[in-house]
């Protein structure tokens, strides 16, 4: 058994459990849950998706809490019929941070674990809500001999919205020392904000000019590890615009990704730091995977397929993704006339990418077709149209890069207790920021309706090259 594990639920879903298992009686209490599975190269994920209360008399509260077999069978019957995996899940009021399991939680977690392996197909997870400090562990149960199971921690338990809040397991996945490098970084927003950043595993999708400049920036704040994509080679019209690129990197056809990955291991500032590069787009299957082991993703592309395919792992994976674009206008003599530059964030409770307009997808189906490929093609486009505005410049670059990657410690730090905006944008030269009201997405949006739903959220547009 290799790979690691990891638990992730919407914010509806971590208050409905909280509301039910923090009781006004200070005792211990118990639920189930089903849940999805979302499986990535090296870890495997169950987004809770419905939550399974007791009706009357299947649970008995009496400090303690246990359950009537009528209750599991009941789990297990909704479990089939759904396709889903079963979570278990109860409360220790009294206790602080994460929880290690008790002999009398780990038989009777154990005790469930055939039954639920043999009806669904998927291992039992079994999770504990710290009373006094609010703290969400979790574990995943396997067997390792037959009749005998045991239990694994997960590295991590997630919770995605309007914020980004992560409960680590300090065994699994302890934060890294503060090292001499970064005492003013952690200074800004504090150690335990600190801690939180250095432990989220970072995507970074597109390393042009921006993504190039967003993991720069990662390297340096203290995080431990990226995962870095893109399949291009760097040219010559490169240069003026993506960082440590020089005329000797397209002389040895270097790739961005690779360049990208080897400058920010120079960078980084957290000893152990990791940029694992994977040269091909997010649009193969295998980078799709990939990005299923981050917790959070940042686009950094300007084409329609890998939008669409970024939306949909943010709404069924629960992995939240900061999108960003430049808009360059010109006068009708060729001068610079204004430019503004906008991030997006997207995931559960929020709009997504579609629906904001970050791109169109009936142009999804002409880019896999090869015509965004095709200079006739775009030759054709309106002059206007976003695929042709190819203009930009470095200090564009770095504007936008900044701005994404604030949005990213907004969603964990919530200074001031403000929430990332969904959308916000800079325009030059006014000088104006302007963040866009909350909207929601059309009626019947179809990404709406597959939020944490994982393997079982359809296909999400990938193929094999």
């Amino acid at each position: 058994m290799t790979g690691s594990f990891s638990v992730a639920m919407t914010e509806a879903t971590d208050l409905t459990l909280r509301q039910h298992l923090s009781g006004s009686d200070g005792q211990e209490d118990l639920c189930f849950a089903l849940y999805h599975p979302s499986r990535g190269v090296q870890r495997f994920s169950s987004l809770l998706a419905e939550v399974i209360g007791p009706r009357s008399g299947e649970r008995q509260v009496h400090g303690t809490a246990s359950f009537n077999a009528a209750y599991f069978e009941r789990v297990l019957d909704l479990a089939i019929s759904r396709g889903t995996g079963i979570a278990f899940l109860h409360s220790h009021p009294q206790a602080s941070d994460w929880q290690c399991m008790s002999e009398t939680d780990r038989l009777a977690e154990a005790g469930m674990t055939g039954a639920t392996m043999a009806a669904t197909g998927l291992p039992l997870v079994g999770l504990t809500l710290s009373g006094r400090s609010g703290v969400w562990s979790a574990r995943h149960w396997h067997r390792v001999e037959p009749r005998i199971w045991e239990h694994r921690d997960c590295d991590s338990v997630r919770v995605v919205g309007r914020c980004l809040t992560s409960h680590f397991c300090p065994l699994v996945k302890p934060a890294p020392p503060v090292s001499p490098g970064l005492v003013r970084t952690a200074h800004a927003w504090s150690a335990a904000v600190q801690s939180q950043l250095t432990r989220i595993r970072v995507g970074v999708v597109g390393l042009g000019s921006v993504g190039a400049l967003v993991i720069e920036q990662l390297a340096r704040m203290g995080f431990s590890e990226v995962l870095a994509f893109d399949f291009d080679a760097l040219e010559e019209h490169n240069l003026d615009r993506t960082l440590h690129a020089y005329p000797e990197n397209v002389k040895a056809g270097d790739l961005k990704v690779s360049l990208a990955a080897r400058s920010s291991m120079r960078a980084a500032v957290t000893p152990g730091f990791k940029a694992l590069p994977i040269s091909c787009g997010i649009q193969d299957i295998s980078a799709y995977r990939r990005a299923l082991d981050c917790d959070v993703v940042f686009s950094c592309v300007d084409r329609p397929w890998p939008r669409s395919i970024l939306n949909h792992l943010a709404y069924a994976n629960l992995i939240p993704v900061i999108d960003g674009g430049i808009d360059v206008s010109q006068t009708p003599s060729g001068g610079l006339r204004s430019a503004d530059w906008g991030t997006f964030v997207v995931g559960p409770s929020r709009r997504c990418l579609e629906c904001a307009g970050q791109y169109d997808a009936g142009l999804v189906s002409v880019e896999q077709g090869g015509d965004l490929d095709d200079p006739a093609y775009i030759e054709s486009l309106p002059e206007e149209h976003s695929l042709r505005k190819r203009q930009n410049v470095f200090s564009f670059s770095m504007a936008l890069a900044a701005m994404e990657v604030m949005k990213l410690v907004q969603l964990v730090a919530r200074p001031a207790g403000d929430t990332a905006p969904d959308e916000e944008r800079y325009v030059f030269p006014a000088g104006n920021v302007e963040q866009l009201p909350v909207d929601t997405c059309e009626r019947h949006c179809s990404f709406q309706e597959i939020v944490g739903r994982g393997e079982n959220g359809g296909h999400p547009g990938t193929t094999t090259f």
